[in-house]
């Protein structure tokens, strides 16, 4: 299935590709912008799994680019990143207690990053999430 970055397996990225993308990717919101003359740093990214994985990874390595970041069943989309600070930057995580797929603890270790770095974060779950 078409991606925004490569996989390995399932769950297992291509960070090296995963920070390439990334960067496109704010790269071409950034040139939207200055086409369109809107304000980047006022953008709220909304992904769904793959697009949830790409919007994270964005906000982790270029967050100048997001205010904020709806992210539905994301995982960690790097495995040890160098993040600046966040402070300002609010993400919302919802993700599923079973989820086959994406774990919980991986749902949790992105939320654990971005409260590290000051971002006002929550996690979302069928049951109770403390992370």
């Amino acid at each position: 299935m078409a991606r925004f970055f490569r996989r390995f397996a399932e769950g297992v990225f291509d960070e090296e590709d995963v920070v390439r993308r990334a960067n496109e990717l704010a790269d071409f919101v950034l040139a939207a912008a200055v086409e369109y003359k809107f304000d980047v740093s006022q953008l709220t990214a909304v992904g769904y799994s793959n697009g949830a994985n790409i919007a994270a990874a964005m906000i982790l390595l270029r967050p100048e680019m997001l205010k904020s970041a709806i992210l539905l069943r994301a995982m960690m989309p790097l495995s040890n990143p160098s993040v600046p600070e966040l402070e300002g930057k609010r993400v919302l995580l919802s993700a599923g207690d079973s989820d086959p797929i994406i774990p919980l603890s991986n749902v949790r270790s992105l939320a654990v990053c971005c409260r590290a770095q000051a971002a006002r974060c929550k996690l979302r779950s069928n049951k109770p999430v403390t992370a």
